[in-house]
């Protein structure tokens, strides 16, 4: 049985992430964006199974029963596009 709250030193419960809302969140993830720096895209994540599913939502759990984000975690990609392929590409409004 798993609990739905975690115990702190300081009598505050801090609430878990449901399996019902995990799935719900992946279900809502978009079709068709560029994946990320790992290479993993949004359909990997929706189209993997329940098995891929139960993995994230205990990963997610782990993460916020030790306060811990892994370093690779915080990576982000930038892509920057023209707003009009044939004006000045030195212009900051383009």
């Amino acid at each position: 049985m798993v609990d739905d709250q975690i115990n702190t030193p300081h009598d505050q419960f801090i609430p878990l992430v449901d399996i019902r809302v995990m799935q719900d969140c992946v279900n809502g993830l978009s079709n068709n964006k560029a994946p990320g720096l790992d290479g993993i895209s949004s359909e990997h994540i929706k189209y993997g199974g329940t098995q891929l599913l139960v993995h994230l939502w205990l990963l997610v759990n782990a993460m916020i029963k030790h306060s811990f984000v892994p370093a690779d975690f915080c990576f982000g990609m930038i892509i920057l596009l023209l707003k009009d392929k044939y004006g000045d590409t030195s212009r900051l409004d383009m």
